[in-house]
């Protein structure tokens, strides 16, 4: 298993406000990432960069310094949210676990972006659809 950072409950939630934050950011970035990504492809219309015309080249090239920008705050934006223990499950769901144990078992306390709290979690090996509501104390 890699090395996560522990957390009870109460810690979790302490990081609350500042993951909040964070995420806020995260998934801003992310959609308006996916949004020009989305509008390159389709400009692109299944052709290579290269096998455009030079006009349509440019009109993308334009966009392209955006694009690095908002790859580099959403790099940014998850290392942040690493750096303070969580690991990032769906930025554009706004999704953030945190590794905690229950009884030795390990679990991971679960949060998403417009919940006011930590009030679920799920096992180790499940994912979001495992969500159960927080029934202990860490």
């Amino acid at each position: 298993m890699a090395e996560f950072h522990e957390f009870t409950l109460a810690a979790a939630r302490a990081t609350l406000p500042r993951v909040r934050e964070l995420v806020v950011d995260l998934r801003e970035a992310w959609e308006t990432h996916e949004l020009l990504s989305r509008e390159i492809h389709a400009h692109l219309g299944g052709r290579r960069f290269e096998e455009l015309p030079a006009h349509e080249q440019g009109e993308i090239a334009h966009h392209l310094p955006a694009l690095a920008r908002l790859k580099e705050r959403i790099r940014d934006r998850v290392e942040a949210l690493e750096e303070i223990g969580c690991v990032v499950k769906g930025p554009e769901e706004g999704l953030v676990d945190y590794f905690a144990r229950v009884d030795g078992r390990p679990i991971w306390l679960c949060w998403r972006l417009g919940e006011a709290d930590i009030t679920y979690y799920h096992d180790f090996q499940e994912g979001f659809a495992g969500r159960r509501p927080i029934d202990f104390e860490t």
